[in-house]
């Protein structure tokens, strides 16, 4: 059974940042069968423009709206969207990334950004795990992958290393 979504809980808005809190609700939109901030919007019964804000990180939304978003986007997965491929399902952040005048190379450090403050998380619970749980993350990922990641990320960060890692690549 595929478990509900939603954005962390957080008794207090207070206690996140507006940047924390757009990051929540992207990670809820692109885990629920949602395809748009938009179909978000009509299911909240919100002005789509100022949900928009929300998931843009401009601002935060009041707790009550909060809670509505919250529920809405705690709905069942649907099976499809756990295959499709990644890339294939593209945040609103995406699609209206020009129309605020963010460059694409921006786009993509945001939202790797995003994607390690998601991750950190995960991967302190595994820290701290039991060996058996830390056998099981490694039976879901596979060593390769971790492998090429984490050596791509780091050599994007030497322009000598990048050049090599690129050419033993191929």
């Amino acid at each position: 059974m595929v478990s509900k979504q939603r954005p962390q809980t957080i008794a207090n808005l207070d206690d996140i940042t507006v940047d924390e809190c757009a990051i929540l609700l992207k990670k809820a939109l692109n885990s629920s069968p949602f395809q748009s901030i938009k179909q978000v919007a009509e299911k909240a019964q919100m002005n789509y423009h100022t949900l928009k804000h929300y998931f843009e990180g401009h601002r935060k939304p009041p707790n009550d709206k909060w809670n509505r978003i919250c529920e809405v986007l705690a709905v069942e997965n649907e099976p499809a969207l756990a295959n499709t491929p990644v890339g294939e399902k593209k945040s609103e952040f995406f699609v209206h990334a020009k129309d605020v005048g963010t460059s694409e190379a921006e786009v993509h450090a945001k939202m790797l950004h995003c994607a390690m403050l998601l991750a950190s998380e995960h991967l302190e619970y595994f820290k701290n795990a039991t060996l058996a749980d830390r056998e099981r993350l490694r039976d879901a990922i596979d060593g390769k992958d971790v492998g090429y990641f984490t050596s791509l990320f780091a050599s994007l960060y030497d322009e000598e290393n990048l050049k090599a890692w690129k050419a033993f690549s191929k």
